[in-house]
Order: C-alpha cells, then structure tokens, then sequence
C-alpha cells in the first residue's frame, strides 16, 4: 500500500471510523482486522517505505506462520495436497516412491505452498518433479562456470545481477511463467520485472 494511503488506513483502526469515497460524514465501525504479509516490514519502515505507527497499531497480536522447510507435518502435507490436486484435476492417483519423499522433505521449498503444488502436479503428470534440474539455479551457474574453466568473478555487483537473475528464473518456473504472480512472489512491480527480464535477453549485468 503506497505510504500516502497508510495514514487513512492508520485513521480508521485509530479512530474506529471511514469516509466512504464521495462522503463528508464519518461513519463509525466496529472491526478486528487481520493482516499477513510475506514481506520484512520492518526493513520497510527503516526505509521509509511503511509507517511506523500503522506497523505497531496493527501489530498488536503476532503470528508467525513457518516455512513450509521449517514445518514437522510436511509429510502429512504432501499427501494432503496430493489427494486434493488428484480430485480437482481428475487425474489417476499416483504412489510417491520412498525416494522422491525423502527428496521432497529435504528440499528447502523457496517458493513455499504453490511450489509445492506445481511439484506434486508435475509427479502426476510425468512420474517425476525434478526439483534439483529445475530449482538450483545458482548451482547451475557455478557448474557451468568451472566447466568452462574460468573462476567466479568476485565483483559484488556482478554476483548480486547473478543471483538476481537465478531467482527471477526460478521463481517463472514455479508460477509456470505468469509474470503477474512472479512479480508478486519476488516483491516487485509488474514493470519492474519486465525491465529485469530484457536486461536478461541482453545479457547484461546490472
């Protein structure tokens, strides 16, 4: 929400009251509101970007949901998810074998839930989800760089554009290349990364 927009949202918790658009009465209310973010709102405040009071008067009661790499039930999860995309995309169920679930509960999982998804549609369709080909882009980078016989550059500003542009891959592959939802997971405008994309096909390094 744009820093100009927070101070109405900020009045209407503080003051338990709206004006609605075209209005000039303010018209009491009686509200709980719950809020949830993926995104580190504290650094957002040291930048300027949130407003310090909405963040405390908000933060009143705090939750943390943990990653799913973090979770004890992400056995339990992954053949929840699978039954329910086998009905909803009315597909033969598969077995997981033993050693794709132990792949599965030893994979970090960056793109949390909807990876997770993806993943098990993909076991459905082709028997297999290919986590290591598909998600470890900077690995990929380093192999191919050290095949080739050259070292990794230590500039800063040449292994930040690296792994910038490792994510943005991986998080296409996880959305299947919709570029609105990429844009959403990465934390940046729709615009934003568009602009990142063709500075990719330059090949150039920010």
């Amino acid at each position: 929400m744009p820093v100009h927009l927070q101070g109405s949202l900020l009045r209407a918790v503080q003051n338990q009251e709206i004006v609605r658009v075209g209005g000039t009465s303010p018209i009491s209310i009686d509200t709980r509101i719950i809020c949830a973010t993926n995104r580190p709102l504290k650094e957002f405040v040291n930048l300027g970007e949130f407003r310090l009071d909405l963040y405390y008067r908000l933060n009143a009661f705090n939750i943390r949901v943990p990653a799913l790499r973090e979770r004890e039930d992400l056995e339990y999860l992954v053949g929840k998810l699978l039954k329910r995309i086998v009905q909803k995309e009315n597909r033969p169920a598969r077995k997981m074998p033993p050693a794709m679930l132990s792949k599965f509960l030893a994979y970090s999982w960056p793109g949390n839930t909807r990876q997770l998804e993806n993943a098990l549609l993909r076991f459905l369709i082709s028997g297999d989800a290919e986590l290591d080909a598909e998600f470890d882009a900077d690995s990929d980078i380093d192999r191919k760089n050290n095949a080739a016989g050259r070292r990794t550059s230590l500039d800063l500003e040449e292994h930040l554009g690296r792994h910038r542009e490792a994510q943005i891959r991986r998080v296409l592959g996880i959305t299947n290349d919709d570029k609105d939802e990429a844009a959403r997971l990465l934390g940046i405008s729709r615009a934003t990364l568009y602009r990142e994309l063709r500075r990719m096909d330059r090949g150039v390094l920010p």
